[in-house]
């Protein structure tokens, strides 16, 4: 007979599940970004928001899916007003920390990103990088994210086109052998335009970062490598056909 004493659990999205883990937090940044190539990653992505929102001082800026604030501390340090939002408590806590040691006010908040709990427009620009290929509903989040930025937005996500269009066969593949392996999703670059079309933005900048998967990048571990070999494919034109992640800068549209 089936037991009725114990309620039944009902799955949470792996992108909550993972990400809740406070040594997942703790060590993200080391593995992610604290390697000599990690870091020519992280540099080139400050790099992309800063070429897209060049003026940031005083306005209210919106990183969604900050995680441990890779970008919320660098808009930060340009004197944004910097709001934080994760699912993930842990991730946060990480990113309150560093605030605090490196003295910016950036506020952490604990937010779905499906459900934003903030007034419509409340933001100069909402910043949104790594997350859209995670969650649970995207097109939900993006709707939200539209919601409450007031005149720019930035989004990125893996493209079908490139190395990253094998993912729905590779994925599996690494699950075999790496049971917390986080699978990904990839979009149409056109699926994302016409989306942000719908609902009111258009898209005004577009940057594409690495031809070379990023796992090869890391294993290779060499950022000599990595400079040379990405500009060597750049120059070819490859980058653009190629390159991951997309990102987006849209506007609100009559805001030009």
């Amino acid at each position: 007979m089936k037991d009725r004493s114990k309620p039944n659990r009902v799955r949470e999205h792996y992108s909550i599940e993972v990400y809740r883990d406070s040594g997942l937090a703790e060590r993200f940044d080391r593995e992610k970004f604290g390697t000599p190539v990690g870091a020519v990653f992280r540099k080139y992505q400050e790099g992309v928001i800063r070429s897209f929102l060049p003026s940031v001082d005083g306005r209210r800026i919106l990183d969604l899916g900050a995680g441990t604030g890779r970008i919320s501390l660098p808009l930060s340090d340009r004197k944004a007003v910097v709001f934080a939002a994760d699912a993930s408590v842990a991730m946060l806590k990480v990113a309150r920390e560093k605030a605090w040691l490196q003295m910016r006010p950036v506020h952490c908040i604990c937010a779905d990103a499906h459900h934003l709990p903030f007034p419509d427009g409340s933001f100069h620009a909402a910043v949104s990088l790594r997350m859209l290929m995670h969650v649970r509903d995207w097109e939900r989040a993006v709707a939200e994210i539209c919601r409450v930025s007031g005149k720019y937005l930035i989004v990125d996500f893996p493209p079908r086109s490139g190395f990253a269009g094998f993912a729905p066969v590779v994925h599996p593949v690494i699950r075999l052998f790496r049971s917390g392996y986080q699978p990904y999703r990839i979009f149409s670059i056109h699926l994302i335009k016409r989306k942000l079309e719908s609902l009111g933005y258009r898209v005004i900048g577009i940057d594409r970062h690495l031809v070379l998967p990023f796992g090869l990048h890391r294993l290779i571990g060499s950022p000599a490598f990595t400079c040379k070999t990405e500009t060597l494919l750049r120059r070819l034109g490859l980058t653009d056909i190629l390159g991951a992640p997309v990102t987006f800068l849209a506007e609100k549209k009559g805001d030009a």
